[in-house]
């Protein structure tokens, strides 16, 4: 279920914050322009942070809203992030930012999925525990994530014309939906896999990645999640795996054409950030 904004008047302005379906979380928004996840104060609306800051926060002249649009199109007024006139970077019209699903490949599971099971030996990916008899229990998880396909391609054709664009989006589509580049895995791991990966690839794309690299994301991600730091070394691993098929395959199948040599300079360079032992 997704959040509703909610408006809110406050010393005489009118703030932009969104009501969360679950009455226990704090309604503020954050920094990033997301739901805050924090636990309301007895009797309030927002967090221990957002309570204390608010005043200070929400002073004349200094809430702006957001002046770009969504990826609908539409204008966004969410309040911006402080020093910016947006409330997220890829709201910059000027920013290219393709939708991921494009890059997802339909009826996944069952396309690929019997291979991916023949070639885990019927594994979890990650925990190697025994798979149901359907895998229908489990996630299918691509372990480099499709949105940074997406972020690779959006950084080749920031000036590549229509149909070479689109030849190269099918050429990265296709090598990321490759059964190397996927396990079946336990909902929890996957999510708070995807999620690392996710606030990692933003970080690069629109900030500065942390000086560790992904490790740094896994470890926050997974000790909220209470799964155990052994399955960070697992699952940076099989990344570390993925990146030498997918390089190989993207070698073998498309050396030479347009493109291929920046695709590949932005590969190595996210694989770099990520500062995973090989």
């Amino acid at each position: 279920m997704k959040s509703n904004p909610l408006v809110v008047t406050y010393k005489g302005m009118t703030v932009r914050y969104l009501e969360d379906p679950d009455p226990k979380n704090c309604r503020a928004m954050t920094k990033k322009g997301k739901p805050c996840k924090n636990l309301r104060l007895d009797g309030e609306d927002f967090c221990h942070v957002h309570s204390e800051k608010k005043e200070d926060k929400i002073e004349e002249g200094k809430v702006r809203i957001c002046q770009g649009l969504k990826r609908n199109r539409q204008p966004c007024r969410a309040p911006a992030m402080k020093g910016s006139l947006y409330c997220r970077e890829d709201h910059n019209p000027e920013i290219l930012t393709t939708d991921t699903d494009e890059f997802r490949q339909p009826n996944l599971r069952l396309v690929a999925g019997p291979g991916v099971r023949m070639r885990t030996a019927n594994k979890d990916a990650f925990t190697d525990l025994p798979l149901d008899q359907e895998g229908l229990m489990y996630d299918l998880d691509h372990f480099w994530e499709v949105n940074i396909g997406r972020d690779i391609y959006d950084h080749v054709c920031r000036n590549v014309k229509a149909g070479a664009a689109n030849t190269l989006k099918t050429r990265i589509k296709d090598s990321f939906n490759q059964s190397f580049n996927l396990g079946f895995t336990e909902g929890s791991v996957n999510n708070a896999k995807c999620a690392a990966v996710v606030e990692f690839s933003n970080d690069l794309k629109f900030r500065e990645a942390h000086d560790e690299g992904l490790p740094h994301y896994l470890r926050q991600r997974f000790t909220q999640k209470a799964v155990t730091r052994g399955d960070v070394a697992r699952i940076s691993t099989r990344i570390v795996t993925a990146y030498d098929d997918l390089r190989e395959h993207l070698v073998k199948e498309y050396d030479g054409m347009p493109y291929h040599d920046e695709t590949m300079d932005r590969l190595d360079f996210t694989f770099e950030k990520m500062k995973l032992q090989k």
